[in-house]
């Protein structure tokens, strides 16, 4: 049972999973009753949307280090690299357009 929860694509599903969670807990708190596309609109018209999906990778910090703790450093990774991948995103948006 060791191995099971210390693999890279583990790491990997979370740290994908988690930025995911924290999108949708953004838009029930913040979108004051406006459909999802309304409140897609909203961020974008006010440039914001790069600054929410940053914040959105909150939670892998939390991930992250619950798997250093607990020493599954190949689901540590996982996490790190997803963040790196979100990070690479948010770079590509913030750079063209």
């Amino acid at each position: 049972m060791n191995l099971k929860f210390n693999s890279l694509y583990t790491g990997l599903i979370l740290g994908i999973s988690g930025p995911i969670l924290a999108l949708i807990i953004i838009y029930i708190i913040a979108s004051d009753g406006l459909s999802l596309r309304d409140y897609m609109n909203q961020l974008v018209f006010l440039k914001v949307y790069t600054h929410i999906i940053s914040l959105s990778a909150i939670p892998n910090l939390l991930t992250f280090f619950i798997f250093i703790w607990l020493n599954k450093l190949k689901s540590a990774r996982g996490v790190l690299f997803a963040t790196i991948i979100l990070a690479l995103f948010v770079l590509g948006l913030k750079l063209f357009t």
